[in-house]
Parts: structure tokens; C-alpha cells; sequence
């Protein structure tokens, strides 16, 4: 059978023709165009955000000037590329329904996008609302410097003395002084910008501001705190402290990132305190008997940390050898009994016994110190002070040490420790009342099991338990023993423990300061009369904290952010003293910057997140369109 001659030829099959090539039909010309013009309208977008952020002064950096300039030009280049490469062809795009409706869909993203970034920017500038997710709390002033600003009864007068106002460490700064203004209505934060200023105006700011004359202005940046009072003729200060810059960071240079440490809220809380309240309280820790050491930087017993962090709090923390001088200086407002592992002698409990009678106040951390009796069996050390605290302050301290048992899940072992997660606080005495309603923890090591009893003058209450929420606790008067065996002994005893106690009672003291009564004979209380005859008397109160352990007070553990170790230790010493008002639910505690990046590497990360990703966002959103077009 032959074709008709007249038949018309069929149409060529669709697909790849002689050659292998394929027709070209324009998607390719189509997709690149639409590419460039997404991407010319993000740059120019970015370009108009950075315009605006280089005239508001968001601290980007000025070699970084011209950047602006550069994303406009490029935007523009490929937005008319895009056009070039698009021509008739957008007409016929949007004739069509559903291509109409993926460009209502893109239309809608980007305003959205764009009203999402001027939110996020009116939020960063105005600070409306914030919440700091951060583990440290880098962004939140602590409770500590709340309250303490929350107390404040006359102006006080922050002033950050800044030569670039956006630099990294000038913003962390600003935002800290911004959080105290937040605070407290007393407190009014100013903002002087140096660079530029005339020698003879920054003179007259210098004196004004209390600061004495500085050979560089590093010494001259940093923040001034005053107190003082507003008259016709303006501010009138009464007393003022200046920290400098170099002061309120820490670098610590062998550590892997550039850690920086902000002290910024401990330097100026602390001088806070000093202009408000005067002069230093001053803590005397007791030397001697191979104590726990603020000069010692060991990890377990070294306790320079927790003196670093008294002096960064305003605290005074000297060291006094009682065998030496024979009595406590007269300036003392507490004694601080750390670890002794040596007894005091019995000059050195007159001492401590003629100290206390005239109200003064003591901290005493208790280690348990073992040895081993001829026998067999623990011999628990003593220091000398055990009769001074049970007769006087009903505080036994027992022979006995704490240990918490539990079941190993890996190896499926009994384990036996030493190291206490106390959470038993009393919830109305005022050292551990905030700690309660933080729900606050605190870890102990080696700690030695307390007890009190009934003493006519004297006022104890149980601050600290362990054992109600942890029944594998016990104690046993044979640690020795317990360590060969590493298993709960026959004399192990389970329930409530104690681990702090406080004692208050109240002493009579002659008005010339003699106190009533002195010690007798051997260096342990007497009951004779004190201060001449007929002396007029006052009446004080004398206050001591014992806690079983000392190791919750050393460098390891008085730091750790998750722990209370350190707002017990704070408010121990501020309700001994009389200074409840100093007492914390949570203390402020140095804030660590891993990461240190110059002002370039920020405004890369900063186009990134508010340019990059949102693009990235849209040509995923395009490329799947694309896919499902075809």
C-alpha cells in the first residue's frame, strides 16, 4: 500500500534531534533572569538596610564604608540583567494564572521577611522585650544587682565614658548600665562620647566626673558611678568611683576561641556599694592550723576564687594569724574559720571566745580531719572550738561523715561518693529562704553530719539538710573503714542530715566596748564579770554559721553557675554581720565571651543572617517552583 501523494508530512517528534542537541525554547535565558532579579532586589534591599544602619550608628566599621555603595551598585547591575535576560517574557509570565499567584506568594514572603527584620530592629534598638536564653545569663542583671539598686534612697549617677560607640565592648557596656537604669528610678544612666572632644572641655568633664588626670585615655574610658542630689544649679555629687575600661574585662589569653570574661556588673555593683554604704565590711579569714587559703589557687582547697568574688562584692578580705596578734583586730566584722586541720590553741580559742562575747560574728567551715585509732576504727579530730559552739551557740559538731550510695546503671556496681546535692534549706531564715524559692542546689564533698540542742540564750534554726529527697544518704562515725570497704557499714544511719546551722544570741557589752563576760582559764568561756564596775552595758547580738564542709566554698565548686554554693556562702556573711539588705537569691557571677570577632567578621555575620538566609530561603523556593513547573 502506498501513501496518498497528496498526504501531508508528519510533524517531527518532539526531542533530541540529529546531533544530540536539544531546542532551545528560552527556559534557560528565563531562569537565569529571574535569578538576577531575586538577587538585584535583595542587594538593593540590603544596600537601603545598610545606608540606614551606617547613618544611625549602628557601630559597623568604618573601613566597611563603602560596602553600601558596592551592594547597590551590584543590586542595580543585575536587577537590569534580569530584566535584559526576562524582556517580553515577564508579560507573558504573569497572562498566566498560576505563575500570577507564585508571584503573589513570593510578593507576600518578602513583605513579610521585611516586616519580620523591622520588628527584629525596633526590638533590638527600643528594647521592649527581651529573653536571654543563655546559660549564664549574659543579657540579665542578676538578683543580686537588682536589689541592690532596688534599695537605693538618693540619686545615683552612672556614666559610660565611650571613644566609639558601637565597639563590641562598649555595647555590652551600654545594655548592662541600661538594665541597672531599668531597675531602679534612681538610678540615670548618661552616655559621653570623648572622640573629638577639645582638650579644655575634657578637662572640665574630667574634673567634673572626679577622675584625676590621666597620662592616655584608655585610663580615662570606662564607667563613673556617683551618688549625689539634683539642685537648681544642676547635679552636685557626694561620692564618686571611677572604673576604668581595662577593668571590666577580663582576657584570658591561653584559652582556645579568645574566652573574654565581663566583669562589668561585679566592678560596678561593687562600687555601687562603695559609694553608697561607705567603707568596706571587712572579713578576716583565720590563718595557722593549715586552713583553706584565699591565696592558695587549687582547685579542691584553695579558696582565692571566693575572695575574688568578696572584693568584686565590695567586701574587704584580709587574713589574721590568731597565735600571732593574740586577739581579733578590733576593725573585724566577721571571722571566717576555714577548713583548720591543726587545733587552735588555747590563746587562739580566748581569742575567738573574746571576739564573739563583745558580738562580734564567725563563718566556720568544718572539714572532717580522720585519722586512724591504734585499735582500728576513725578518730575524728578536733579543733578546739566544739565546747565554744555547743555551750554558747548549741551547735554539736559529731563525729560522723556523710556519704551518698547508689546504683551504678552501666557497670551495674553499688558506688559509694562523698560528693551531697543538698536541697533541705530552711524556707523562712534569711540565708536560705532565697534559696529555697530558687529551688536552688548546693554541692558539698566530705561533709561532716551537725546536730543542735537546746542553750538558754541562744537562737539556732537548721539551715541546710540532706537525705529527705536522697534516702541513699547515711552517715558513719568510720570513714576510714568505709573507704577499704566501699559499702554502707554497720553503724550507717539514714533520714535527715544536717549540714548548717545558724546561731544567734545576744551578749551584753559595756559601753567602752569590754566584753561581758571574758573567757577563763584555758583559753575556753569563764563566767567572771567583764568591763569596770558600774560600766553602763549595750546589748549586741552575736552570730555564727557552722556548715559541716569547706570544700563547697573552694575554687572547684563555689563558681559552678547551676549550683547555690556561692549565694550561701553571700548570705551566710551578710545575715551574720547585720546586713540582711545584702542578701541574694542568685548572685551575679562573671559572664564569659567565647567568641571574639573583629568589626568586619560581625557585619559578615550580621548581612548573613538578615540577607543571606532569607535569600538562600527565596532561590530554594524559586528552585522548587522551577521543578514543579515542569
Amino acid at each position: 500500500m502506498t501513501d496518498h501523494p497528496h498526504a501531508p508530512e508528519p510533524a517531527p517528534a518532539p526531542g533530541p534531534q540529529p546531533g544530540g542537541e536539544a531546542p532551545d525554547d528560552g527556559q534557560g535565558s528565563f531562569v537565569l533572569g529571574v535569578l538576577a532579579l531575586v538577587m538585584g532586589l535583595l542587594l538593593l534591599l540590603a544596600a537601603g538596610l545598610l545606608f540606614f544602619a551606617f547613618g544611625r550608628g549602628t557601630g559597623l566599621a568604618e573601613g566597611a564604608a563603602d560596602g553600601p555603595r558596592y551592594a547597590f551598585g551590584a543590586g542595580v547591575g543585575l536587577f537590569v540583567l534580569g530584566v535584559m535576560l526576562l524582556g517580553g517574557r515577564v508579560v507573558d509570565f504573569f497572562r498566566q494564572r498560576r505563575s500570577f499567584q507564585a508571584a503573589n506568594s513570593l510578593l507576600m514572603s518578602a513583605l513579610g521577611l521585611m516586616l519580620l527584620v523591622i520588628v527584629n530592629f525596633l526590638a533590638a534598638r527600643h528594647d521592649f522585650w527581651r529573653l536571654d536564653l543563655t546559660s549564664e545569663g549574659l543579657y540579665t542583671l542578676s538578683e543580686e544587682s537588682a536589689g541592690l539598686v532596688g534599695r537605693l534612697e538618693r540619686p545615683l549617677r552612672l556614666v559610660l565614658l565611650q571613644s566609639h560607640a558601637g565597639a563590641q565592648d562598649v555595647e555590652a557596656t551600654d545594655a548592662l548600665l541600661a538594665q541597672y537604669a531599668a531597675a531602679s528610678p534612681q538610678v540615670r544612666v548618661e552616655r559621653v562620647e570623648l572622640r573629638g572632644l577639645e582638650q579644655s572641655k575634657l578637662q572640665a568633664l574630667l574634673a567634673d566626673l572626679g577622675i584625676e588626670a590621666a597620662r592616655h585615655m584608655d585610663e580615662v574610658l570606662g564607667v563613673v558611678v556617683q551618688t549625689g542630689v539634683d539642685t537648681a544649679e544642676g547635679w552636685r555629687k557626694a561620692e564618686s568611683k571611677h572604673i576604668p575600661s581595662t577593668e571590666l574585662w577580663e582576657q584570658d589569653l591561653g584559652a582556645p576561641g579568645g574566652k573574654r570574661t565581663f566583669l562589668g556588673e561585679q566592678k560596678i555593683s561593687s562600687a555601687i556599694r562603695e559609694v553608697t554604704d561607705g567603707e568596706k565590711p571587712k572579713l578576716y579569714f583565720v590563718t595557722g592550723h593549715d586552713e583553706a587559703s584565699i591565696d592558695d589557687h587549687g582547685e579542691k582547697e584553695g579558696l582565692s576564687k571566693l575572695a575574688t568574688l568578696l572584693r568584686q562584692k565590695g567586701y574587704d578580705a584580709p587574713t589574721v594569724n590568731l597565735f600571732e596578734a593574740r586577739e581579733v583586730p578590733a576593725d573585724a566584722d566577721l571571722l571566717v574559720i576555714a577548713a583548720p586541720r591543726r587545733p587552735f590553741t588555747a590563746v587562739e580559742v580566748a581569742a575567738v571566745t573574746a571576739f564573739l562575747e563583745r558580738g562580734g560574728d564567725a563563718v566556720l567551715l568544718l572539714e572532717p580531719v580522720l585519722d586512724r585509732r591504734p585499735g582500728g576504727g576513725t578518730r575524728f579530730a578536733a579543733t578546739g572550738l566544739e565546747r565554744l559552739l555547743a555551750e554558747r551557740y548549741g551547735v554539736e559538731v559529731e563525729d560522723r561523715q556523710l556519704y551518698a550510695q547508689f546504683r551504678e546503671p552501666i557497670l551495674q556496681r553499688t558506688v559509694v561518693t562523698e560528693q551531697l546535692e543538698a536541697d533541705g534549706f530552711d524556707l523562712n531564715h534569711r540565708v536560705t529562704a532565697p534559696l529555697s524559692k530558687q529551688q536552688g542546689r548546693v554541692l558539698l564533698t566530705g561533709a561532716r553530719s551537725l546536730a543542735t540542742k537546746a542553750v538558754d540564750g541562744a537562737t539556732t534554726t537548721e539551715l541546710l539538710k540532706v537525705g529527705r529527697l536522697a534516702p541513699a544518704v547515711f552517715s558513719t562515725g568510720d570513714p576510714l573503714g568505709l573507704q577499704d570497704a566501699q559499702r554502707a557499714p554497720a553503724d550507717a544511719r539514714k533520714g535527715d542530715h544536717l549540714l548548717a546551722v545558724a546561731s544567734e544570741r545576744t551578749v551584753e557589752v559595756s559601753a567602752a566596748g569590754a566584753a561581758s563576760p571574758p573567757a577563763g582559764e584555758g583559753g575556753e568561756p569563764g563566767a567572771g564579770e567583764g568591763g569596770e564596775p558600774g560600766a553602763a552595758k549595750v546589748t549586741k547580738k552575736s552570730r555564727v554559721v557552722v556548715v559541716g564542709d569547706a570544700e563547697w566554698a573552694s575554687n572547684a565548686y563555689v563558681g559552678m553557675y547551676e549550683y547555690f554554693n556561692l549565694e550561701l556562702f553571700l548570705n551566710a556573711a551578710a545575715w551574720s554581720i547585720e546586713r540582711e539588705a545584702l542578701v541574694v537569691g542568685k548572685a551575679s557571677k562573671p559572664k564569659s565571651y567565647r567568641l571574639q570577632m573583629t568589626q568586619p567578621e560581625l557585619m559578615f555575620f550580621w548581612l548573613a543572617s538578615l540577607v543571606g538566609m532569607p535569600a538562600m530561603a527565596l532561590c530554594l523556593a524559586l528552585f522548587a517552583w522551577l521543578l514543579h513547573r515542569r
